[in-house]
């Protein structure tokens, strides 16, 4: 008897990691389009540094510490290839979404042809 509920529990959870999974990489991928200013300054700043994304040559460096760069079209481009991620999540979740909506209807097929006796 235990091991029948333990079989029904990992069945359901399955099923319930499918339907959540699409959902999950849209609301991601939805937070790195939105927040995609924000990861790239000061998130990959801190990890690549500021000469990486702007170059060497367009920073300069302030006496308190500080920078200024003179390369925007840069920082655009770090923002737009982050955004394109999310982009590309959100796309991602959606393709899930209809590949289970339609793993959804073949089972549910299946199981009415099981119960009219349709081969």
């Amino acid at each position: 008897m235990l091991r029948a509920q333990t079989m029904i529990f990992e069945v359901g959870s399955k099923n319930m990691k499918r339907k959540m999974s699409p959902w999950i990489l849209i609301a991601l991928g939805t937070g790195v389009v939105v927040f995609s200013k924000w990861i790239v300054f000061p998130g990959l700043e801190v990890l690549v540094g500021i000469e990486t994304i702007v170059g060497a040559d367009n920073v300069v460096r302030l006496k308190d510490g500080g920078y200024v760069f003179t390369n925007p079209d840069a920082m655009l481009l770090w923002t737009a290839s982050v955004a394109f991620i999310g982009v590309l999540m959100i796309a991602g979740g959606i393709l899930l979404l209809i590949k289970n909506r339609k793993i959804a209807k073949r089972q549910q097929d299946s199981k009415l042809d099981n119960l009219t006796g349709a081969c």
